[in-house]
């Protein structure tokens, strides 16, 4: 008996099959160009907005869904189980938590708690995943929540691309660590979550980008509360345009550390809208 169903927005980029699989119920939010209107995932896909992104007028911008949008989701999920999780995109960084809110209180009693992921793109994805394997495993709405909290703080998401240009177009390029901004010319190395779009390093090549994705991600793990060499681990590889990238990437990935799950999904526009061209990126999480 399923108790309990998850409900997000796809631009956390889980596969769609991926997804129908595990009874998510995924939200679609705005892709605008020049002023047309696209959701994501569904009128405009990756390989069309990265041609968009080639002309060097084109505006690009996101926005949420609405909170009708949401209601819709709501009751999608209410058919499937007495209960709702929603994991909404980091609450300091969108406001998407609070057109979830809004949703919920518009559908009365229904059992509906919204969670703050404090993740965004593959970062929430993951923990989605996690979330929609236990809610099939039939867990209780309580347990899953539990689970959902735990990997919160344990969750990471790095991406570079060929250029910061279109994160300083997006206004996305909030800072970097070190408060420098001199991008030109390298390849960005950013973390992106609930403090935004931070520069964490750059690279002045496409291996040099992959290696230092890698060493951030080793900091970050053996930062974790409770990490110990060969823990496990749960982790997705997104790009836009960038395959051979993203094979190599998942190839040390799985050689580097124990991985549970490796996924490998396409970044879709909503992401890519404010990354651009090249985008490759890796979520993580120590389980």
């Amino acid at each position: 008996m399923t108790h309990v169903a998850v409900v997000s927005d796809n631009s956390c980029d889980v596969d769609e099959e991926l997804a129908r699989e595990l009874g998510l119920v995924l939200a679609a939010p705005h892709v605008i160009v020049d002023r047309t209107d696209y959701r994501n995932r569904l009128d405009i896909s990756t390989e069309s907005l990265l041609e968009i992104q080639r002309r060097p007028a084109a505006k690009v911008s996101t926005a949420a869904c609405s909170p009708g949008e949401y209601v819709a989701a709501y009751r999608e999920a209410l058919q499937r189980a007495p209960a709702v999780i929603c994991t909404a995109m980091a609450r300091r960084v969108s406001g998407t938590f609070d057109v979830c809110e809004r949703a919920r209180e518009l559908l009365g009693q229904a059992d509906i708690t919204v969670v703050d992921s404090e993740a965004m793109h593959a970062g929430l994805g993951i923990i989605n995943v996690a979330a929609a394997f236990e809610a099939r495993a039939g867990r209780t709405k309580e347990e899953v929540l539990a689970l959902v909290r735990h990997l919160i703080p344990r969750t990471r998401f790095l991406v570079t691309a060929e250029t910061a240009e279109f994160m300083r177009r997006g206004g996305r390029l909030v800072r970097s660590e070190d408060g420098s901004s001199n991008l030109e010319g390298l390849r960005p190395i950013v973390s992106v979550g609930n403090s935004g779009w931070v520069v964490i390093g750059e690279a002045s090549s496409r291996d040099e980008s992959i290696r230092a994705l890698l060493a951030r991600m080793e900091h970050d793990l053996e930062g974790m509360p409770g990490w110990y060499p060969m823990a496990p681990i749960r982790a997705a590889i997104v790009h836009a345009g960038s395959a051979a990238e993203a094979a190599e990437l998942r190839r040390h990935v799985t050689e580097r550390w124990n991985c549970r799950e490796v996924y490998a999904w396409v970044y879709g526009p909503a992401g890519v809208a404010h990354i651009g061209p090249g985008a490759l990126g890796i979520a993580y999480q120590a389980l």
